[in-house]
C-alpha cells in the first residue's frame, strides 16, 4: 500500500474526473492530471467487477502494489488514478498497468 501522502485525496478525485486525460487498455482504464511538484496515485475497482467489497479490496491492494513496484516507470509530475474494469489475474492485471504507463510516457 501506498503512503496517504501518495495517493489522490477525496477532494481533488472530481477533479481528476473532469480535467483528467482518459488511457485506455483491456482490462484497466487511467485518467492523468498534470501536477507539478508531486506524483499522487488511486485505484479504482468498479463494484461490477467483484460484489464482495472484501473482494473489491484485494484487487486494489493488488493495484496499489504494482504501482509501488513500477513506480519509476511513471513520469514525474503526473497523478494517475487506475480503474479496473473487470476480474483478472494478477498478470493480466501487471500486463494492463504496463501498457497504460507505456502510454503514459509517449503521451506526456
Amino acid at each position: 500500500m501506498l503512503p496517504r501522502a501518495s495517493r489522490v485525496s477525496k477532494s481533488l478525485f472530481l477533479e481528476f474526473l473532469k480535467k483528467g486525460r482518459v488511457f485506455n487498455s483491456p482490462h484497466v482504464s487511467c485518467r492523468v492530471v498534470m501536477t507539478p511538484g508531486e506524483q499522487r496515485f488511486s485505484v479504482v475497482v468498479l463494484k461490477g467487477v467483484a460484489k464482495a467489497a472484501v473482494d473489491r479490496n484485494k484487487i486494489r491492494r493488488r493495484g496499489y502494489g504494482l504501482i509501488k513496484k513500477n513506480i519509476y516507470l511513471i513520469p514525474k509530475d503526473n497523478s494517475v488514478i487506475f480503474f479496473i474494469n473487470k476480474k483478472i489475474g494478477i498478470k493480466e492485471l501487471e500486463k494492463g498497468f504496463l501498457i497504460l504507463i507505456s502510454k503514459l510516457k509517449t503521451k506526456t
